[in-house]
């Protein structure tokens, strides 16, 4: 007997920690935090995460008796339906919008989704996941918002890699996403939303949520030393050994919070807006506060921004490149700003391309612009082009210029004499690009202009 209900208990011990690394590891997926993948693979691979949770729990028994009069009659079918419709809705965000802010709110609707078709009690768990995303998120947008928090976390990663690398005798010098820093304020995020959770009058509350916390920070660092005395000295992709190190550090912070989850006593609360008005309140304040900071850099006072980027005639293009595992570009496309554009677009600006393809003047498509972007040029503006940038920039429109050293891609003539055809834009500004191409011919070098 004993022993059934030892074997009972590790079984569902093992369920609910699968499900805990389930769900965490789509939302790391999701909210690009490991692996150096696309964004659009990592959207796909944490979709299929929350698909394979999905189909675990949904409620199959019920599908013979879900029909409309059974919804109208039956709670427990309606909890069912509601569950169903939050899942989908919370699909249907993830898919129809190319910023991460809003995939990690679609994953907040989906847990409430899932835990009304769960038959099993995982409140424990997702509870504090979906508080977790919650304050992740709102942590995230002052990082992408705020100047100072930006450099602040910057500062911080680098300098506590630089400091354990000088430790290992290995130079480490790691930002925010390479360290795992949002790895590690995740989880932070998910043990702080454990720690609100708990009974408030058991005793040691407050020292068992420092032990998690000092933890994950211990966590965290040893990370550092796996990558820099086991995975750097990998013969593999750079970028492949920090996304070792990522998981090793996402599978030792999952392991803390679900032995967290089983230390921390919690109070059951359901999943519903039928608890006290503080209780309702905080959460709708959390909700409105994360909804509100993700919608409010794409306000800008009421008006979308717009750039234009000038891709006619141009040494490099804005197709987004793809890498093989040794580092080369699968496209024989030439040099990319594909990246940028993508970086502008997720902060919700709109991008018009100016190809070769594309009719519209640049005079016309400045009329409602906010910036107007060039990258080296194989051939010179025209005047009217000129007139009607300068014409532009005088009335408030920004200028962004890609200018290398490197122009060989000119008239031979052109670029014999150093002629950059983006200074044709700059004249008067003050600020020239320097070109000071060297090409190695037969032992010597040509054509160096200092």
């Amino acid at each position: 007997m004993n022993n059934n209900l030892h074997n009972s208990k590790r079984k569902e011990m093992m369920m609910y920690l699968s499900i805990v690394i389930l769900l965490t590891f789509a939302f790391n997926l999701l909210s690009g935090n490991i692996s150096h993948l696309s964004l659009t693979s990592l959207r796909f691979f944490g979709f299929i995460l929350l698909l394979i949770v999905f189909l675990a729990f949904f409620p199959y028994s019920i599908l013979s008796q879900f029909t409309p009069s059974a919804i109208r009659q039956n709670k427990e079918t309606q909890s069912y339906a509601l569950g169903i419709f939050l899942v989908m809705v919370a699909f249907v965000i993830c898919f129809t919008s190319s910023n991460r802010i809003y995939w990690m709110l679609s994953f907040g609707v989906f847990l409430f989704g899932v835990v009304k078709l769960s038959r099993i009690d995982m409140e424990k768990y997702a509870s504090p996941i979906a508080v977790g995303t919650l304050l992740f998120a709102i942590v995230y947008i002052m990082y992408m918002c705020n100047a100072y928090v930006y450099r602040g976390i910057t500062i911080l990663c680098i300098g506590v890699t630089t400091l354990v690398g000088d430790m290992i005798a290995t130079p480490l010098r790691l930002g925010p996403s390479p360290s795992g820093f949002w790895i590690w304020v995740y989880f932070v995020m998910c043990n702080s939303a454990l720690f609100l959770s708990a009974e408030n009058k058991k005793p040691g509350k407050l020292k068992q949520f420092v032990l998690l916390l000092g933890g994950s920070i211990a966590l965290w660092v040893l990370s550092f030393v796996f990558y820099g005395l086991v995975f750097l000295r990998l013969d593999i992709y750079t970028l492949s050994q920090t996304t070792l190190s990522q998981l090793v550090l996402f599978f030792m912070l999952s392991g803390l919070f679900f032995a967290g989850t089983k230390k921390v006593s919690f109070v059951s609360r359901d999943v519903t807006l039928t608890k006290s008005p503080k209780q309702v309140g905080i959460f709708a304040f959390l909700l409105v506060a994360a909804v509100f900071l993700a919608a409010t850099p794409y306000l800008n006072q009421g008006k979308t921004g717009k750039i234009v980027f000038y891709e006619r005639d141009c040494a490099i293009g804005s197709y987004i490149p793809e890498f093989l595992e040794d580092g080369d570009i699968t496209s024989d496309e030439g040099i990319s700003v594909g990246t940028t554009l993508w970086y502008f677009e997720e902060r919700g600006y709109r991008v018009e391309i100016l190809t070769d393809d594309n009719s519209t003047s640049v005079r016309e498509a400045l009329k409602d612009a906010d910036v107007f972007m060039a990258v080296n040029l194989n051939s010179p503006f025209s005047a009217d082009d000129i007139d009607a940038i300068r014409t532009f920039v005088k009335e408030g429109g920004g200028l962004l210029l890609f200018g290398e050293h490197t122009n060989m891609m000119v008239d031979p003539v052109d670029f014999q004499y150093g002629r950059h055809y983006l200074n044709d834009m700059l004249v008067g500004t003050g600020i020239t690009i320097k070109v000071d191409t060297a090409e190695w011919t037969e032992n010597h070098w040509q054509t160096s202009i200092q």
